[in-house]
């Protein structure tokens, strides 16, 4: 079997807390045919002297760099293993058997393999996360894939583009949703947990979430130039009002009269286009 199956790289700047996390859980791992590589961005707080203690690693830099997307291009080259996945500092494998439950399914037919996340925060809070086995665009347009859970076919990056490092919150989503939804590639729902995400809450943050749509928006405009104007009805599809009317329509008498309802709305309202 080939040492050379997996890579797995973590990526981190100033959280020697978080890393401690990381690197017991890779190190603990009841499968360890794999290749483990750290990128450090010029850490000051412990973090490179904690690196360079664990023999686990097997390969580190730590030096200035342009960004998470920048490092994970850096550890993506640095990488020898037919497959990557990023298990970044405060992100730690759900258990001791993850790779070894699903290291033979790296066999080069699929180019994604993905599966399970448990958020988790300060405050201990825990949430789920069960991706459909089934992804569509309409998935990627109000959702994605959590890349800590993601097993990605190293060559998809030489075939089609690294991370856009550029971006800041949505380089990895901009990669998953082309090379499915475009470039068609041949992918696997695992069902199985494979990490815990470190979840801080910033998408609660107004800038944060404005980027993060202007960063979607350009990805959209920039491989998907014809279906810009249907992911924008696809969002507003996905909001809470349009979930409950879809919840209506599964009870036939409540349906009936939500329809008597929105009839007489429009009664009294313009016709589209009069």
């Amino acid at each position: 079997m080939s040492t050379n199956k997996l890579t797995v790289i973590t990526i981190n700047f100033n959280n020697c807390k978080g890393l401690v996390k990381t690197l017991e859980s890779v190190s603990e791992q009841t499968w360890q045919h794999f290749e483990f590589i750290v990128i450090d961005g010029g850490s000051t707080d412990g973090s490179v002297e904690l690196i360079a203690s664990c023999k686990r690693v097997n390969h580190y830099v730590s030096e200035k760099d342009n960004g998470v997307y920048h490092a994970m291009n850096k550890g993506i080259k640095a990488a020898s293993g037919s497959y990557v996945i990023f298990m970044n500092s405060g992100d730690y494998f759900f258990d001791k058997t993850v790779l070894e439950k699903n290291h033979v399914h790296l066999n080069g037919e699929y180019g994604i393999l993905y599966g399970n996340s448990v958020f988790y925060n300060e405050q201990g809070y825990r949430e789920e996360k069960f991706p459909p086995a089934k992804l569509t665009f309409s998935h990627f347009i109000h959702d994605g894939l959590n890349h800590q859970a993601v097993f990605i076919k190293r060559s998809l990056f030489f075939e089609h583009f690294f991370y856009n490092e550029t971006y800041k919150l949505n380089s990895d989503w901009e990669f998953f949703i082309y090379v499915i939804c475009k470039a068609n590639t041949a992918y696997l729902y695992l069902n199985d947990f494979i990490c815990f995400y470190e979840y801080s809450g910033f998408s609660s943050n107004l800038d944060v979430r404005s980027s993060l749509q202007h960063e979607r928006t350009a990805t959209l405009h920039k491989y998907f130039p014809l279906l810009t104007e249907d992911a924008e009805k696809l969002v507003l599809l996905h909001t809470k009002r349009m979930q409950q009317i879809v919840h209506i329509r599964k009870y036939p008498f409540a349906w009936r009269v939500l329809k008597w309802i929105v009839d007489l709305l429009l009664f009294f309202i313009p016709r589209n286009g009069k």
